[in-house]
Formats: structure tokens, C-alpha cells, sequence
């Protein structure tokens, strides 16, 4: 078992109270340290997103500061690693969608302005189309 692993079973099995804030911790640890790596970012936002001891509103909060994170500068020297974080993040939270449309419309648009990628047109169609 990993280090990220560990704390995230960890945390899972804290108090709710105190869940938020460990979660986003470990996040702005994992996002600003020297080399960011997309796949324990993403173990981290697909466990709040869809682990049945996160409470939603906690998953909320959570995810609402990883967007605050990508759309931050800390991530900007490396626009691929920061594109493949913000693809790994809207993969975590399909199976929930609706219950993060907000974080999701601004990772969309934050892929669509600053990559002009056509993936964030794309997958907003699809976004349109789950929740229609």
C-alpha cells in the first residue's frame, strides 16, 4: 500500500468534521509539491468523489478547492501534467455528476480557454446530453 494510499484510508475513517480539511491538505500537498503527479491526484479526487464514507458535502468542498488549485498558477509550468490533472478529475466525478456540475462546467471551460482543446467541447456535449 502507498504513502497516499494510506492516508486516504486514513482520513476516510476520521470524523466527517475533520475530513474536509485532511483531504485538502493532502491535495495542496500532492498539487504543489516539485513535480505533481496526476494519478495520486486523482486517487485523491476519485475518493472523495465516490467513497461511500465521504459525506457529499465534504466531496463538494473538496473538489471545489482542487479547482481553485488548477485554476491557480501552481500548475501552469507544466500545461500537460495540469491538462491530464483536469481530465483525471472529471473521470473521478462521473459517476456523480450532477452533484458536481459547478466543479465540472469550471473544469470544462478552464480546459476550453486555456488548452483550446477540443476534449473539453467534447465532453461538455456529453455532460449536456447525461444530464438532459
Amino acid at each position: 500500500m502507498s504513502n497516499i494510499d494510506e492516508q486516504l484510508a486514513t482520513i476516510a475513517n476520521s470524523s466527517q468534521k475533520d475530513q474536509s480539511a485532511a483531504y485538502t491538505d493532502v491535495l495542496k500537498q500532492l498539487v504543489t509539491s516539485p513535480s505533481p503527479s496526476p494519478s495520486e491526484i486523482k486517487k485523491v479526487s476519485f475518493a472523495v468523489a465516490n467513497d461511500n464514507n465521504v459525506a457529499i458535502v465534504v466531496g463538494r468542498q473538496v473538489i471545489a478547492e482542487l479547482v481553485k488549485l488548477i485554476e491557480g498558477d501552481v500548475l501552469d509550468k507544466d500545461k500537460e501534467v495540469k491538462k491530464q490533472i483536469i481530465q483525471d478529475t472529471l473521470e473521478s466525478i462521473q459517476p456523480r455528476i450532477i452533484t458536481y456540475e459547478e466543479q465540472v462546467s469550471i473544469n470544462v471551460s478552464i480546459t476550453i480557454r486555456v488548452f483550446n482543446h477540443p476534449y473539453g467541447r467534447l465532453y461538455l456535449c456529453g455532460l449536456c446530453w447525461q444530464i438532459c
